[in-house]
């Protein structure tokens, strides 16, 4: 018993630290050193580490109902594509495609889910005794948010910058935590082939559709996260062998609660998309100090069109592109054409250049003291970073 446990600590770590490589090297190392890397290693890991063989009798109906939801994902988001539009899909479907892309992909995918099978099966039958930290299932967990990375990166490109680095922490990284809980579970319950059905058909769909929805990196992310919270509450209610008891009174509070949890992280997202009537931004910097200081988060209208007044605070984009906070102090019509002279309230002049109706995002109307200064901190040593490796 202690030297499967030995050997299969060994072999999880060597996949932990293969995968961190990997990553690190990922700009030189192909997807099909990957695939063929990841083919090998779940062959290895067959032959070397004994696990139990488990079927469950609903195995069919979880296959079944992960490629539904699967399907249903793919259709709400691009339903969603209606309302924030589409973009031309970087890659068109080919041969090559198929060569380069989708055939190392599902290599990679189907690889992970037999991987994690074994580790998951070996665990039930000589770690789950100990009632010690599961380190087995940490290294498990850990290896493979790491292929998620990896796969998805093929689709991201490199993470260069700050915005796409937040799109490596929203979309990936956190969503992850919540597919990979989603995946321990079905496997260890009814094997692996459902999963790899749910994640070919969620993860291929880039490389098939010539249109991809524009829709938001954190309704990207609230999609992948919430969608396998559904399909655990489905397969808890209707295939678990030990059902618990519950009182009336506290399944309807379970519901109250998850139900305003998500409609907080909904509300949330829609703020900090800036894509509706209401937006969030957190302030980077000191320009407004003494009405809006750096670290608070204002929330702001989009103005329809509507006329801007002189001391309003507006949310605006300057001739960078980059989206800036500052005071109206002069409104002036030039053959219909109203221009903005702006100022931060902390600045000694004003602003270079004058705004228009099409630069302007809003009007703000209210600050959040202190909030954004996690933002900031992670901006910070996002920032920092860079620059050493530059």
């Amino acid at each position: 018993m202690e030297k499967d446990n030995k050997r299969l600590y060994f072999f999880q770590v060597v996949l932990l630290i293969s995968l961190l490589v990997a990553l690190y090297i990922s700009n030189t190392i192909t997807r099909v050193s990957l695939a063929v890397f990841m083919v090998i290693y779940a062959i290895v890991s067959n032959v070397f580490i004994k696990r139990k063989r488990f079927k469950s009798m609903h195995h069919k109906q979880v296959i079944l109902l992960m490629t539904a939801m699967a399907c249903i994902y793919i259709a709400v988001f691009y339903l969603m594509g209606f309302y924030f539009g589409y973009y031309k899909a970087p890659f068109k479907f080919s041969i090559g495609t198929i060569g380069k892309y989708i055939l190392p992909i599902t290599a990679i995918l189907v690889s992970a889910e037999y991987i994690r099978n074994i580790f998951i099966m070996q665990k039930s039958t000589i770690i789950i005794k100990s009632k010690k930290l599961n380190i087995s299932e940490i290294l498990l967990f850990l290896s493979m948010i790491v292929v998620d990375i990896l796969v998805y990166r093929t689709l991201y490109g490199r993470f260069t910058n700050y915005d796409q680095y937040l799109t490596l922490l929203g979309l990936i990284i956190f969503s992850s935590v919540s597919c990979n809980l989603l995946y321990n579970y079905v496997s260890r319950r009814y094997g692996q082939s459902s999963i790899i059905s749910y994640r070919l058909i969620t993860t291929l769909y880039y490389f098939i559709f010539p249109l991809i929805p524009n829709v938001y990196m954190f309704f990207r992310a609230f999609l992948r996260m919430i969608i396998p919270y559904l399909i655990f509450l489905f397969l808890e209610r209707t295939y678990a062998n030990t059902r618990t008891i519950i009182s009336y009174r506290e399944k309807r509070r379970n519901i109250i609660t998850t139900s305003t949890l998500f409609i907080v992280l909904l509300l949330f997202i829609m703020l900090i998309s800036c894509k509706f009537r209401y937006g969030m931004l957190v302030i980077g910097s000191g320009s407004m100090s003494g009405s809006i200081d750096k670290g608070d988060a204002v929330v702001y209208e989009d103005n329809h069109g509507q006329s801007i007044n002189e001391d309003d605070v507006v949310v605006f984009k300057d001739e960078k592109g980059v989206l800036t906070v500052h005071r109206v102090k002069k409104v002036t019509n030039v053959n219909g054409e109203y221009r903005y002279i702006t100022k931060g309230d902390a600045n000694d002049k004003e602003d270079d250049n004058f705004t228009t109706n099409k630069d302007i995002k809003g009007v703000v109307k209210f600050r959040i003291q202190y909030i954004g200064y996690p933002s900031i901190w992670v901006r910070d040593i996002i920032k920092e970073s860079l620059t050493n490796k530059g």
